[in-house]
């Protein structure tokens, strides 16, 4: 579903000839931020980027499993589950972990 709205929405800026509407603002903020610099030479190595966002999908996945690994045992076990774990476990799973961020 979130891929085909993608899709539909990347069709829609391109039939509208609207592309610079999202592309303007993100180079904009990348300029403030010092991520792109004027006669620099950008990274246009697919294969680092391919490999940097599958590690960060790993990592991704990682999390989400653990999550509902510890959801569901807290469901069906809480008692085992209380002896078993350091409660700074919860602190830290509580939260979605797409919405954390990544060490560098």
């Amino acid at each position: 579903m979130i891929f085909r709205f993608a899709r539909t929405f990347r069709q829609r800026l391109i039939d509208a000839h609207a592309e610079s509407l999202v592309l303007e603002p993100i180079l904009t903020i990348s300029r403030q931020r010092g991520w792109l610099k004027a006669g620099g030479k950008q990274r246009t190595d697919s294969t680092a980027v391919l490999a940097a966002v599958r590690a960060l999908n790993s990592l991704e996945s990682v999390g989400k499993s653990m999550r509902a690994a510890l959801g569901d045992l807290a469901k069906e076990h809480p008692e085992w589950l209380l002896l078993q774990l350091d409660p700074n476990w919860f602190d830290r799973y509580i939260h979605r972990f797409e919405m954390t961020r990544f060490p560098k």
